[in-house]
């Protein structure tokens, strides 16, 4: 799966949302969900988890996850 030409137009997106978008991408691609934890971009970014906290509000609000908390596991969705 590519990025919509208008997520990777978007200007009010940062590079590194970007990126990190282009991860859960690739980590949803064998169950159409990706479920890492803030800790493991944490660590995968080297920024603070509160930092990919911020991440995941910007793309939830606009629009391009979508984010479910399960028993055990938080799910992101990529929306399209």
């Amino acid at each position: 799966m590519r990025e919509p030409k208008h997520f990777i137009n978007d200007e009010t997106l940062n590079d590194n949302i970007k990126l990190f978008y282009s991860d859960i991408v690739g980590l949803s691609k064998k169950l159409n969900y990706c479920c890492a934890s803030n800790k493991y971009f944490s660590d995968l970014y080297n920024v603070s988890e509160s930092k990919i906290d911020e991440w995941i509000k910007i793309l939830k609000k606009k629009k391009h996850i979508k984010v479910s908390q399960g028993k055990k596991i938080r799910r992101i969705c990529v929306q399209i």
